[in-house]
């Protein structure tokens, strides 16, 4: 109500007043059957009538007063707020073309809401297959570490053969050993260096991952956003249609 005036609101208080007084006169039932005013004293038994006759007289007078300025300064102020619309004159042909533009641009949010939804699916499927690549890489990990422990345990047991039997010559022993301690430090060193490169790769390759998921997250956002205002604005030129007719 902060169109009411300043005259207004003073009539709205004294209502206000004026009815909270004859409600507790009501409630107390203490009707006085004599007053003096100025040496001259009244009593009769049908004051406590008059003065409840006045007091209503007073309430309905103020009530009517009140909603009347009330109406009128609504219907003012309405009016006020509709003047910029009441001086575009929009005519029956301005509105037919305002709906059509309305119309086209309806259907564009929806064609953009469409590609949003295709970007969201675009994303999810780049991310699932960033995941199976990310499975696959890691089985195959594990496989290649599985052989090369295969082949590191055999190295040993030979070496735990050759250590325990007879061959025919000192230096044949020796020549076989020293070939076979090199394969074995060759592929432990292979082992931990692929380890080390696996181990570097797969973080890098959950950081990708993650960046992608923010990437998506961020742009989603952003569209959708970009979405909800232009469906604002849609709207609120709707109401102006409304308004016009």
């Amino acid at each position: 109500m902060e169109y009411l005036s300043d005259a207004t609101k003073r009539e709205r208080r004294s209502l206000l007043a004026t009815a909270f007084a004859g409600v507790i006169i009501a409630l107390l039932k203490n009707f006085p059957t004599e007053f003096e005013v100025v040496g001259m004293k009244f009593q009769s038994p049908d004051l406590p009538f008059i003065a409840v006759g006045g007091l209503c007289v007073v309430i309905f007078y103020l009530l009517i007063k009140f909603s009347s300025s009330y109406l009128y300064e609504r219907s003012s102020a309405t009016k006020t707020a509709l003047e910029p619309l009441i001086s575009e004159r929009k005519t029956t042909l301005d509105i037919i073309r305002e709906e059509e533009s309305l119309a086209e641009e309806a259907q564009g949010l929806a064609e953009k809401e469409k590609v949003i939804r295709l970007q969201q699916e675009g994303d999810e499927r780049q991310i699932s297959d960033l995941q199976q690549k990310m499975k696959a890489e890691e089985i195959a990990h594990v496989a290649r570490l599985k052989i090369t422990d295969q082949q590191i345990n055999e190295l040993e047991q030979m070496l735990a053969i050759q250590a325990g039997q007879q061959v025919r010559t000192l230096d044949r022993t020796l020549h076989d050993r020293g070939d076979i301690e090199k394969q074995l430090g060759r592929l432990k060193e292979d082992r931990l260096s692929y380890v080390k490169q696996r181990e570097m790769k797969y973080q890098q390759e959950v950081f990708n991952l993650e960046n992608e998921r923010n990437r998506s997250n961020e742009l989603r956002k952003a569209l959708i956003k970009d979405l909800q205002n232009s469906e604002g604005g849609l709207n609120e030129r709707r109401r102006h249609i409304l308004r016009w007719k």
